[in-house]
């Protein structure tokens, strides 16, 4: 590793606050730059559209591992690989459960989908969280905990619990919208962060988790609903949605603990003997 590159992320709490933040306000700021030069653009109700937010956002996260790449002589492994990918599909094929609580509840009441405008932007405002949030928290910050807390007595369980809990903090800048579904919303971002984390911990591979965390964003934004969970209006916390939040953090924190279970650590610590800018490929982990 290169000393005088990313200082930053000698101080891996520091970095896991600060990645994201740059993504979701950089990625802002983009957007409105975009809408501002386009002459006769309606800017109001520009926000929260293809140009706005999920092109910049995925620009970022293909600007983030470029750079990483170029800043290792292309050796950052972030697991965009074959290797492991069937297993990582398979263990973070769990994320469908999320994708049914978010479809089957609005099939059944009848609420609409969204018209083709808004099934394409559901679609793009999927993938640019999905991508962008995997690539900073798990490939990035994860690893980076990996490896600068490798000499510690837990680093498995220390990494995943602290970049989830992070992401998890991330998410409180929505006060600024709504209070009770923002807590909820931290609540269960926390839950997947483990999930998510827990899968990359055992594969080292990136897939799995980019495609369901898409899948589920976008799921969530097929109907004409505010909530990406729970599909319920974001102005009240009916119990409900109280209800969905704690069994998604429940869940998903206990599916993510037991994918790194102590049986699983000679397997994980394996995988992760070498830093994340090695270019050695330990051997394949076991299954489930």
């Amino acid at each position: 590793m290169k000393e005088k590159k990313h200082c930053f992320l000698k101080h891996p709490i520091l970095a896991a606050f600060l990645l994201p933040l740059v993504g979701l306000f950089g990625s802002g700021i983009i957007g409105q730059i975009i809408v501002l030069s386009l002459n006769g653009f309606d800017t109001q109700a520009a926000q929260n559209t293809l140009l706005s937010n999920d092109l910049p956002e995925i620009f970022l996260a293909l600007l983030v591992i470029l750079m990483m790449k170029r800043s290792y002589d292309n050796r950052f492994k972030f697991g965009f690989w074959k290797k492991n990918l069937k297993l990582s599909m398979v263990l973070a094929s769990w994320g469908l459960l999320i994708l049914l609580l978010n479809i089957i509840p609005n099939l059944f009441l009848g609420i609409p989908l969204e018209s083709s405008r808004g099934l394409l932007l559901a679609v793009t405002g999927g993938i640019a969280p999905g991508l962008y949030e995997e690539v900073a928290c798990r490939g990035v910050i994860l690893s980076n905990m990996m490896y600068q807390w490798r000499n510690t007595k837990n680093p498995i369980l220390m990494s995943l619990l602290a970049s989830s809990i992070a992401f998890g903090l991330i998410h409180l800048v929505n006060l600024f919208s709504t209070v009770g579904p923002t807590l909820i919303q931290v609540g269960y971002a926390t839950g997947l962060g483990i999930f998510f984390g827990a899968v990359y911990l055992r594969t080292r591979n990136l897939w799995g988790p980019v495609v369901l965390h898409s899948l589920i964003d976008i799921s969530g934004k097929l109907f004409v609903t505010e909530d990406p969970v729970t599909g319920l209006a974001s102005l009240a916390v009916p119990l409900e949605q109280l209800l969905a939040g704690a069994a998604i953090f429940i869940v998903f924190t206990a599916i993510g603990l037991y994918l790194v279970r102590p049986a699983k650590h000679d397997e994980i610590k394996a995988l992760w003997r070498e830093e994340p800018w090695h270019r050695e490929v330990a051997p394949e982990p076991e299954a489930l």
